[in-house]
C-alpha cells in the first residue's frame, strides 16, 4: 500500500491552495500519521479507505493549514485511494451534500465510523492495464 508523507501533504496543499499556507508542521504530522497507529505489531487502520478516513478526519480536526485545511484533507484522501487503485466517485448532484459533510467533521458533527462509511459508500475499485482505466464498484 502507498501513502502520502507529510512533506507529500504539504505539497498536495500548496497544489490545491498555490501556496504553503502550513500553520503547524506538527499538527499536520500527527493527522498524517494517525492512521499508521498500532498496537502489539496490529495496525488499527489496515485498508486504505481506512486509513483515508482517518486522516480525512484529523486533517481536518488539527487545522494544520491557515486556509484549506478542508479541501487539503479531502485531496489527501482521494491520493491515498489513487496510489492504491481505489477512487473516491460522486455525481455532481452529490457535491452540496459532500461539502456539507466535511463541514460537519471540522464542527464535530461526525466521527471515524461515520466518516469510514462516507468515504467506503463512493468508493470503487480501478484495474488499470497498459491502454485503459477500468472501474468497477466494490
Amino acid at each position: 500500500m502507498l501513502f502520502p508523507d507529510t512533506y507529500s501533504a504539504i505539497k498536495i496543499h500548496e497544489n490545491i491552495i498555490g501556496e504553503n499556507k502550513l500553520r503547524d508542521f506538527g499538527l499536520l504530522d500527527s493527522a498524517i500519521n494517525a492512521a499508521f497507529i498500532c498496537f502489539d505489531d496490529n495496525e488499527e487502520f489496515k485498508t486504505p479507505h481506512e486509513k483515508a478516513a482517518k486522516i480525512l478526519q484529523h486533517v481536518i480536526k488539527n487545522h494544520p493549514f491557515i486556509d484549506g485545511n478542508k479541501r487539503t484533507a479531502f485531496a489527501i484522501m482521494r491520493e491515498i485511494l489513487l496510489e492504491n487503485q481505489l477512487d473516491f466517485i460522486y455525481s455532481e448532484a452529490e457535491i452540496s451534500e459532500m461539502i456539507c459533510f466535511l463541514e460537519e467533521i471540522a464542527e464535530s458533527k461526525r466521527n471515524y465510523p461515520e466518516i469510514l462509511e462516507f468515504i467506503s459508500s463512493h468508493i470503487v475499485r480501478r484495474f488499470i492495464s497498459k491502454r485503459f482505466v477500468f472501474i468497477k464498484s466494490i
